[in-house]
């Protein structure tokens, strides 16, 4: 981890230096935009150029007779570069002019002249002084060029050369660029070390949260989540094992409860001498036809129960009438001889028609009614309501017993038996969660409100289609 902090130290250095050199070079090249400009011709030369060119330009004025007269050379330089010329006297009054500009004066003041050598714009005009027999000959050189002429006073004897000091401040920026990268490199990579220690620490549900500050508090506040919910997804699993592994109980003795009379009557037969009557024969048989539904239904709700969580259950809709549907389920469930003496108050107006999954939504119901008729306690009123409209409701509810808090926030886990399998109420710990699977197939939702001695709702929602 050591070596890895140091080499991420000095991968962050080696950015931060590769930076602030391309800052030094945009600076640079800014410099150097600054510094040059072009002639007409398109060629670049330095800033200072024009006044070279004007101090020089004295050798190619020359004096016949008193008068100033200008080279064939001095023409030509003057036509390359575009530049025009006038020669003053010591009065300041234009006595020679190569190319001048219309509107440009014929005579100069000193503070006139003053004000044409430093004007901007897109011309500069620089100044020169040719000297004949003592006598003083000012040319003026107009370039067509933006040009800023800057004058800067300082110590002769602190600044004898402004080299030393732009290297010396060169020099500094690069040794304090370099100092602060590897110290920002170091930070950096404290901080990379201590969120790698908090991503091992959270595999290894060793964590602490932290509140940090500064740059890397976004990341903290993330690694602060993903612990909560990796801590909530392994506390779900251990539920989920606990109830599977309470359901696998359960189930266990639910299977051998309907194979053992099986498993006795067929041994009966098998070794009995005589052939039993018709009347034992018949006995038997539906002890044993009894059993083996019960085993079937347990299997049926299995698969069923995996189909659903695999998504392998497909939909056969159709357009059925669901007030009518219900009222059938209900009639059907008091004709069963299990459910004698029992009454379910159902009330509904009209029709409605959606679109479901008759075997499906038969399922589901029935779930829902039995598990109410089973837990509802004996003269409980029970009833049925169908509220028509978009979406359609349904409520199932009796005035029984009701249910605690933790059996309710329980009702629709997988595996879950609110009745111990003891009490013999049929029970697999798997008819809420397939009632829940399938409304939700169709698009609906299924809700349940309870309290102990006040009874339970079951609130059912079903979409048009």
């Amino acid at each position: 981890m050591k070596q890895s902090g140091y080499k991420s130290a000095f991968h962050i250095y080696g950015l931060f230096l590769i930076l602030m050199m391309l800052i030094l070079a945009a600076g640079a090249g800014m410099v150097i935009y600054a510094v040059t400009v072009q002639k007409p011709n398109g060629e670049i030369v330095r800033s200072d150029w024009p006044a070279e060119f004007t101090g020089a330009f004295s050798k190619e004025i020359i004096f016949q007779e008193g008068e100033p007269v200008i080279t064939q050379k001095g023409f030509e330089m003057l036509e390359d570069n575009g530049l025009w010329l006038q020669i003053l006297d010591s009065a300041g009054h234009a006595v020679k002019g190569v190319s001048v500009p219309e509107g440009q004066p014929e005579e100069y003041s000193p503070d006139r002249l003053l004000s044409t050598l430093d004007s901007s714009g897109d011309k500069a005009v620089f100044s020169g002084v040719s000297e004949d027999n003592g006598r003083s000959w000012t040319y003026l050189i107009g370039f067509p060029m933006d040009i800023a002429k800057i004058t800067m006073n300082v110590n002769a004897g602190h600044f004898p050369s402004g080299k030393s000091y732009v290297l010396l401040g060169a020099g500094a920026v690069l040794f304090l660029t370099a100092g602060l990268g590897l110290a920002y490199g170091f930070a950096v990579t404290r901080r990379l070390s201590k969120m790698t220690r908090a991503v091992d620490e959270i595999a290894g549900r060793r964590y602490m949260k932290t509140h940090e500050r500064g740059a890397f508090q976004d990341v903290y506040a993330s690694l602060n989540t993903l612990d909560q919910t990796l801590r909530e997804a392994e506390e779900v699993r251990r539920k989920d094992e606990r109830l599977r592994e309470e359901w696998i109980a359960n189930i266990t003795h639910d299977l051998k409860t309907p194979l053992s009379p099986i498993r006795g009557y067929a041994e009966l037969l098998a070794s009995s001498e005589d052939t039993p009557d018709a009347e034992e024969l018949q006995k038997y048989s539906a002890v044993i036809l009894k059993n083996t539904a019960c085993a079937e239904t347990l299997i049926n709700d299995l698969k069923l129960t995996y189909q659903l969580e695999n998504g392998m259950v497909p939909l056969k809709l159709q357009a059925l009438d669901i007030i009518r549907f219900v009222r059938e389920l209900v009639i059907d469930c008091l004709n069963d001889p299990q459910y004698a003496g029992h009454a379910i108050e159902f009330e509904a107006e009209g029709s409605q028609i959606l679109n479901f999954d008759p075997g499906l939504m038969k399922r589901a119901l029935n779930n829902l009614l039995i598990n109410t008729l089973l837990h509802s306690g004996s003269g409980a009123r029970t009833g049925v309501e169908i509220i028509s409209g978009i979406p359609c409701q349904i409520r199932i509810w009796d005035e029984g017993k009701g249910m605690s808090e933790k059996q309710l926030n329980r009702l629709f886990d997988r595996y879950y038996r609110g009745a111990p399998a003891a009490t013999d109420s049929g029970g697999t710990g798997l008819g809420m969660a397939i009632a829940r699977e399938i409304i939700s197939l169709h698009g609906g939702k299924i809700s349940a409100d309870s309290c102990p001695g006040c009874g339970t709702v079951f609130r059912i929602t079903l979409p048009q289609s």
